[in-house]
């Protein structure tokens, strides 16, 4: 009935049936399958993953994003009942500096921290126009983020306090995807058009050079004279 996802089938009494799956596509049978049309999706956007019919003909669907909806006309309409998430925003990169703190970050300058193993998790935000991409942590109170902005410049952001707060100590043209340092002092970062960073003074200033024209999604060093870039 479609080229994308169906995540199930369910029948009603009267041999009406129904399926869902990929997000806004809801398909409807009422001669026990033989044909399908697809139905409006009155507000389930989201991808379904389950679903449950009863007796009174009420729908309950779980979606992406740990959302419940529930329908008591048949999908004529639906109703947000259950919603628990963090944010929206894409995550792109996770790091904990032991088995309790822990930060994440991501699209339009989200970034979150964790002190209790991952249970739950303070939203931050360090601008709306950051995309941050990386985060990597050197000891309990120093860490760096990479990415870039809008301009789009790439961006790097330190902090010495174990995440309380965070300084921009780096902003230039290239788009920045990772960032690794292999102590305190010595790191580098590396991004879009082969522009890679190298630092010895902990982030205060920062050297650029050039490998071919390549995006370069990854950077890492086992020692202070031998890395990677993929």
């Amino acid at each position: 009935i479609n080229s994308f996802n169906i995540s199930g089938v369910y029948i009603l009494q009267d041999s009406t049936m129904y399926a869902f799956g990929t997000p806004g596509m809801i398909y409807r049978s009422t001669d026990s399958g033989n044909s399908w049309n697809q139905v409006p999706p009155n507000g389930l956007f989201s991808q379904v993953f389950a679903a449950s019919v009863t007796n009174e003909d009420m729908f309950w669907v779980t979606a992406d994003s740990v959302l419940i909806y529930n329908s008591t006309n048949l999908g004529g309409s639906w109703n947000v009942v259950f919603r628990e998430y963090i944010t929206k925003e894409h995550l792109n990169s996770v790091f904990f500096t032991d088995n309790i703190n822990g930060f994440a970050c991501g699209e339009r300058g989200i970034l979150l921290r964790s002190t209790n193993g991952g249970s739950n998790w303070i939203v931050s935000n360090l601008g709306t126009n950051y995309s941050f991409k990386d985060i990597k942590f050197v000891n309990g109170q120093t860490g760096f983020i990479s990415g870039w902005n809008t301009f789009p410049n790439g961006v790097i952001f330190k902090t010495t306090n174990g995440g309380g707060n965070w300084q921009a100590v780096y902003s230039d043209s290239s788009q920045l995807n990772s960032i690794h340092f292999i102590n305190s002092v010595t790191g580098w970062a590396a991004g879009n058009s082969g522009y890679y960073l190298v630092t010895t003074n902990s982030g205060s200033s920062w050297v650029r050079s050039r490998y071919e024209n390549l995006n370069i999604e990854e950077i890492c060093f086992i020692n202070s004279s031998t890395g990677f870039i993929g």
